[in-house]
């Protein structure tokens, strides 16, 4: 289904980007075998993709700007002047008259013929490149030979080995998705067949590129890691029993997060699933099953001793780890070719004999690394989404298409392997969350119109919450703490109730703020002052919320009191998890005084707002507890 019907690996918003970044290294050999630079041929490329993307809208502009400003032309002494003419003939003459005839035969062109697609209309590529990415009629001989599926798309397409169609003396692109998807392989391939020096040469520098881009988008995500490329270690083989080196391709090390890099720049099989089976599920296992192996072996090597010795390739130590400072040991198998409706499933290859072992692995391309690198611009959403993205990994009620889907639960859902375990288990059936990447969708198309689009993931947080976030990751260099994790560890519905709440009050009652307390799955308790977080101010706080947890008998809840300055900007946090059981004697007599009081004031205001509590309501004084087995039995 998807060798038929997708095309498009990538969001137009990243096509050029991604063409770039692979192609200007291999700007020599690019130059040497077709006479342009890859500075031309991506600025060339640009043309193309803004032609057949705003062509149509932009031709149409010109064409009602020329009629209406034709219109006015006609208006008064100028009708006089041309009352012998046709209309058709009036318009011709005034587009002579005003220098638009070019314009306006290019936009007519653009609206009704053929300029969309017209190469040597849109673009200044050389017929000597375009001659070598181009089929003329009747060329290729593959797609209709006689055998199975003949003239089925299940082969591989014409498109897929060249981009573009000769006729006559014109070169045309009807497919814009195809040729960014296929153009970088296509290219490779007239390099291949050159010379063998040119092959090694390319593959060297693909390699290089392919091993750097990984590095460079998680570093944007992940800023000041440590970063070790080519890590070699010794094991013992254990079929001879000697000593023998092994490498994997990097390590990215952030706070007591690992990352071990595989990266596979070896492309994906050419050939049909359908018309060669073994041959693709060959692929998933060079591009998949292979670097989850080099990464297992890694953690075994790192987890058979105490502390083990990194070395780089000319055998001196970098530096020593300890299995014991990570909390999360992700392996990462990436690959320059992108097919992420497979490795989202990577759970599930092991009907393809593709076995991943129990290790936690994420296989995913470069391309939905530079996706991940424009929504998580902030470390600790980045560390927070990989942790959920570990569960879900091993979750048997998540069975999703495309890594994508991931990241649109998440957005959606924030801790959504939980959610999916609900709503499966509320259904007793198996579910598909499919189609939850559209939000993605629309916002990178947004962002190609617009880049001044809020980013996604910003705009889908309580700003309360992202503000108090930022605030926590300048203080610990973006690195989690237990109060960022705890934060953005709350489920959405009570996360986006909280931050509503502590919102409207530093709106409305900036100058008479009040403790806001949360009581379900999330027992928090915000405390906002516009005073300096003193000794006195944090006592103040944790007697209030001892007499809460008196009244609630909570076992514990947590306090976050927040500064804010006279514009309701955040200054200053103090963070504590409280417990009932730590609460000193001697201030139980005071703090149950101050419970009562609590208690009277919480069904005083619940009786002014609804004037009679039924016996079986909830108690106002949030306890949990029906009112008549708590506050009326006391009355």
């Amino acid at each position: 289904m998807h060798w038929c019907n997708v095309r498009g690996e990538r969001f137009f918003y990243h096509q050029v980007k991604a063409l770039e970044s692979l192609i200007l290294p291999q700007t020599e050999l690019i130059e040497s075998t077709f006479g342009i630079s890859s500075k031309f041929i991506i600025n060339e490329f640009s043309k193309i993709m803004h032609t057949q993307t705003h062509g149509m809208h932009d031709a149409f502009k010109i064409l009602d700007h020329s009629r209406m400003a034709f219109i006015e032309f006609m208006k008064g002494e100028h009708l006089e002047e041309h009352t012998d003419l046709s209309p058709p003939k009036a318009y011709e003459l005034f587009l002579k008259k005003t220098g638009s005839t070019e314009a306006s035969t290019a936009a007519f062109d653009k609206m009704f013929g053929t300029g969309l697609f017209d190469l040597k209309k849109i673009t200044d590529l050389p017929d000597s490149f375009l001659d070598k990415l181009s089929w003329s009629p009747g060329e290729d001989k593959d797609f209709q030979s006689e055998g199975e599926f003949k003239g089925w798309p299940l082969r591989i397409w014409p498109t897929f080995k060249r981009p573009f169609i000769k006729f006559e003396t014109s070169y045309y692109c009807f497919d814009l998705h195809s040729l960014f998807d296929k153009i970088y392989r296509q290219l490779e391939k007239i390099i291949f067949s050159t010379t063998e020096k040119n092959k090694q040469a390319w593959i060297k520098i693909r390699n290089i590129t392919s091993e750097q881009l990984p590095i460079d988008y998680l570093s944007m995500m992940l800023p000041d890691a440590t970063i070790i490329k080519e890590a070699y270690y010794n094991v013992v083989d254990p079929s001879s029993g000697k000593q023998k080196t092994c490498e994997t391709d990097g390590l990215f090390i952030y706070g007591d997060t690992l990352l071990i890099l595989e990266i596979k720049a070896a492309s994906f099989t050419y050939t049909s699933p359908t018309d060669d089976f073994i041959a693709f599920t060959n692929s998933l296992k060079t591009l998949i099953q292979n670097p989850i192996n080099q990464g297992v072996r890694f953690l075994d090597f790192l987890n058979s001793r105490d502390e083990v010795t990194i070395y780089n390739n000319k055998k001196e130590e970098i530096l020593k780890l300890k299995s014991s400072n990570f909390k999360n040991k992700i392996i990462c198998a990436i690959t320059l070719d992108p097919f992420t409706e497979l490795a989202a499933q990577t759970q599930n290859l092991e009907k393809l004999g593709i076995d991943i072992g129990d290790a936690f692995s994420w296989s995913l391309s470069i391309d939905d690394l530079q996706v991940y690198s424009d929504i998580f611009t902030e470390p600790l959403f980045f560390l927070h989404y990989l942790e959920k993205r570990m569960r879900a990994s091993k979750s048997k009620f998540l069975e999703l298409d495309d890594e994508l889907d991931h990241l649109g639960l998440y957005l959606a859902h924030n801790d959504y392997t939980a959610y999916a375990v609900d709503k499966a288990s509320n259904r007793k059936a198996r579910l598909r969350f499919n189609g939850y990447r559209s939000e993605i969708d629309i916002y990178f198309s947004e962002l190609q119109l617009d880049q001044s689009t809020p980013n996604l993931l910003i705009a889908k947080k309580p700003a309360r919450l992202t503000e108090i976030i930022l605030n926590i990751s300048k203080t610990t260099n973006g690195k989690p703490s237990k109060l960022s994790t705890y934060l953005l560890d709350i489920n959405t519905e009570e996360r986006n109730r909280i931050f509503e709440i502590l919102n409207d009050s530093l709106t409305y009652e900036l100058n008479d703020l009040k403790p806001l307390s949360n009581y379900g799955k999330t027992n928090l308790t915000i405390y906002p002052t516009n005073d300096i977080i003193t000794a006195e101010v944090v006592s103040s706080a944790i007697n209030h919320i001892q007499a809460v947890m008196l009244i609630t008998k909570e076992p514990t809840r947590n306090l976050l009191i927040v500064q804010y300055s006279n514009d309701a900007t955040l200054e200053k946090l103090h963070w504590e998890e409280l417990s009932l059981n730590s609460i000193p004697n001697e201030k139980i007599e005071h703090l149950t005084l101050t419970a009562e009081n609590l208690r009277e004031k919480r069904i005083a205001s619940a009786m002014k707002k609804n004037e009679k509590i039924g016996r079986n309501d909830p108690c106002p004084c949030l306890s949990n507890k029906k009112y008549k087995h708590c506050c009326l039995s006391i009355r």
